[in-house]
């Protein structure tokens, strides 16, 4: 049994980054959290409050006593606090750096933590749709694919495709076929929209074939370079089976209907807001739109002449004899007005014959 199937595409673009911190994220950020420092930190800290209180120690038992020293053992006692002061410095911006370079790591595991989230997220939102969805290069090499995409090409996992081509799944001029739209999508820019195709299932050895609508869409990076494409494909076999059983349908319904021997007709009546009033007068207020469904099998039983212009109902509503149309009107009028399922009119007309 041959088969139908259908692809759409919607496009893929790369949202410029918050300036922020240089990525769009969909999951809420987490509320911040105080992590403890480390033990290093903390020693390196203390030992650096020891340091500065030894050295202001030194500083103020240096003023207090630098007249009782040599000349010679004041510069080098100056030179000895200038070098302690330069070590102390140099230990606190190293401090400085560490606890900021800390910091900027924490916030990108915090980052990188969402973004594999928001990863986990899309992954599952792609696999869980039955519509076939695929991300392609410039070459045409497959570089994500979801589940439903997956099995319809016959591979173990959307993973397994990585790298690899309609060429592999494909007859060689079908897949040349979508190499030559993809290569003019990056061209032109314009994409592919609702495209019906009545294809070879991938793989298939014994020429079975599948309707498909597809849609694809040129997918640019950041800088608005050509990146590849991007398409969904969704299998529209049984929409295409409903209507060709539709189509048989109606046309067994037509047949049965040329064949019956009676003119039937459907359709509305309409009236006036007085139409209770008036329903069963002699003039029938109401408009009857009510033609005739079996031209055919109506001509075979009442032939009538037909001009240019002219429908079968209106040449068989002239056909009917004036004097019976009081009497019909006030059957059909109290049918109406009782709300009753059916009512029997009998009336006299005349043929094509006369």
């Amino acid at each position: 049994m041959e088969r139908h199937s259908t692809e759409f595409a919607a496009p893929f673009v790369a949202l410029p980054p918050p300036a922020e911190h240089g990525a769009e994220c969909i999951l809420p950020c987490s509320e911040p959290v105080t992590r403890p420092r480390e033990l290093m930190h903390w020693v390196l800290l203390a030992l650096a409050a020891v340091l500065a209180s030894l050295f202001l120690l030194t500083c103020w038992s240096f003023a207090q006593t630098w007249k009782s020293y040599p000349p010679n053992m004041v510069g080098t006692t100056f030179a000895s606090l200038a070098v302690s002061l330069t070590a102390m410095g140099a230990a606190a911006g190293s401090l400085m750096r560490n606890r900021q370079i800390a910091a900027e790591n924490a916030r990108l595991a915090e980052m990188n933590e969402r973004l594999l989230q928001e990863r986990d997220l899309l992954r599952t939102i792609i696999d869980t749709l039955p519509d076939y969805i695929y991300a392609k290069d410039r070459d045409g090499h497959f570089l994500l694919n979801n589940l439903a995409h997956a099995r319809e090409m016959g591979a173990s996992s959307p993973a397994s495709m990585r790298g690899k081509s309609d060429f592999d799944y494909f007859p060689r001029p079908l897949a040349e076929q979508f190499f030559a739209d993809e290569k003019k999508i990056m061209l032109t820019g314009e994409s592919v929209i609702n495209q019906e195709q009545y294809k070879a299932r991938p793989r298939a050895v014994s020429g079975e074939k599948t309707w498909s609508i597809s849609s694809k869409v040129l997918w640019r990076g950041r800088k608005g370079e050509v990146l590849g494409t991007v398409g969904i494909t969704r299998d529209i076999q049984d929409i295409k089976q409903a209507q060709a059983a539709l189509r048989q349908s109606e046309q067994r319904l037509h047949e049965v209907l040329r064949r019956t021997r009676c003119i039937l007709n459907s359709g509305v009546v309409e009236g006036p807001p007085d139409w209770r009033e008036r329903a069963l007068q002699p003039q029938s207020p109401f408009r009857w739109h009510f033609p005739v469904q079996n031209v055919e099998g109506a001509q075979e039983l009442c032939p009538l002449e037909l001009p240019p212009g002219i429908s079968y109902q209106q040449a068989w509503s002239e056909s009917r004899n004036e004097e019976d149309f009081c009497q019909m009107n006030q059957i059909s009028g109290h049918a109406l007005l009782n709300n009753l399922p059916y009512y029997r009119n009998e009336f006299h007309h005349r043929f094509k014959a006369g």
